[in-house]
């Protein structure tokens, strides 16, 4: 035997707490067996009582664990466990009344790792999935994803609280969800349910419908038909489906539009970063011109009171060539906001104010998407 943990706990818990000995009579032989501290099995009347492992439950100890070695005498300490009269498990032959219940830890472990490792692929299905591809997943496991947006939809499948596919008991957990994904039925299975929803297939009661004539009494029976009856599936039920689920593409992008707004504006606060930086760089190559050094014209030199400039508001294009930011430095930078904004047709552009007039448009229609 592999070694064995088990916890014990107490379906009674008085204000006082509750004791479990474990020494028992077994009802078919009458002889008694005990368990000794240390685990070690004692077959037999105990004379010394305090040598028999007593274990007390209370509000702060609801569960005892107890580790069984792989030895004779752990085998045979966890079998005498096993048939206590008042430890309810699965392997109890004696139970006569069910104060104390058994778990396997091992088999809870094992059992709780295969729930997370499901419920992970789980959700890698559905980050993956398209919109359609998400309703079609509703579908399949019987829900009813009409009128719901990609973001509600997102939540009621994999929430890890009270997602459906992790806690709906009908659909029958996140393992059960994966296989029928995998399954080269699921098609079928979503048209027939779809078709359900839809109306393309009445139901009334446990029974299912075409106009009048009942196809089947079950939702297993009604995609069995479908299988079946190939014609009347392809030309009509699956037809049928496909013209009445028109999926609104305003639906469909909401989580995906909010991403694109996102990126725009880390594009915008880009594009203002590289102008400043191809600002700065002609800034510091500006070369001042030199002094004028012809001895004849010193003499006509006035000297007049200092002046307080303006800021220059001269246009780039009206400005000393040692002062302008190169037109291919605003080319460069314009058309890398276009390509990061996606705008289609902008390459052969040489006029920057095209250039920026489609980004401004572009900008214009995603600022209008998110109203």
């Amino acid at each position: 035997m592999k070694k064995v943990k088990i916890g014990l706990n107490s379906r009674y818990n008085s204000k006082f707490g509750t004791i479990l000995e474990l020494s028992y009579q077994h009802p078919k032989t009458k002889k008694w067996i005990s368990i000794l501290e240390g685990n070690e099995v004692y077959y037999g009347v105990v004379r010394e009582p305090n040598r028999v492992k007593t274990l007390r439950f209370n509000a702060t100890t609801r569960e005892h664990i107890i580790i069984f070695p792989e030895t004779e005498d752990g085998e045979a300490a966890y079998k005498a466990i096993l048939q206590h009269p008042t430890i309810e498990n699965p392997e109890n032959d004696n139970l006569d009344f069910d104060m104390f219940y058994l778990v396997d830890r091992n088999a809870e472990t094992i059992r709780k790792a295969r729930i997370i490792k499901y419920n992970m692929i789980a959700g890698n299905i559905i980050n993956n999935a398209s919109f359609p591809d998400m309703r079609n997943i509703a579908f399949l496991m019987g829900l009813n994803p009409i009128n719901k947006g990609l973001q509600e939809l997102y939540v009621d499948l994999i929430d890890f609280e009270k997602g459906e596919l992790f806690h709906n008991k009908e659909i029958g957990g996140a393992e059960n969800f994966v296989n029928k994904h995998k399954s080269p039925d699921s098609e079928v299975e979503i048209v027939a349910r779809k078709a359900v929803i839809l109306g393309v297939i009445e139901r009334k009661g446990d029974h299912y419908y075409i106009n009048s004539e009942i196809i089947a009494s079950a939702m297993e029976d009604l995609i069995a038909y479908c299988k079946q009856n190939t014609e009347m599936y392809e030309k009509h039920i699956r037809r049928e489906v496909i013209r009445q689920d028109n999926l609104d593409i305003s639906e469909i992008n909401d989580l995906e539009r909010a991403e694109e707004i996102e990126q725009a504006s880390n594009t915008e606060r880009k594009f203002q970063e590289d102008v400043g930086m191809a600002q700065k760089k002609v800034d510091a190559n500006k070369v001042e011109p030199a002094p004028i050094q012809r001895p004849d014209l010193v003499a006509e030199v006035k000297v007049e009171a200092p002046v307080v400039e303006a800021k220059d508001q001269t246009p780039e294009e009206e400005k000393p060539v040692g002062e302008r930011v190169s037109v291919d430095e605003i080319l460069e930078t314009l058309k890398a906001r276009c390509k990061e904004l996606k705008i289609k047709g902008y390459g052969p552009q040489k006029n920057p104010a095209t250039l920026q007039k489609m980004i401004e448009t572009r900008e214009a229609q995603l600022l209008a998407a998110t109203a």
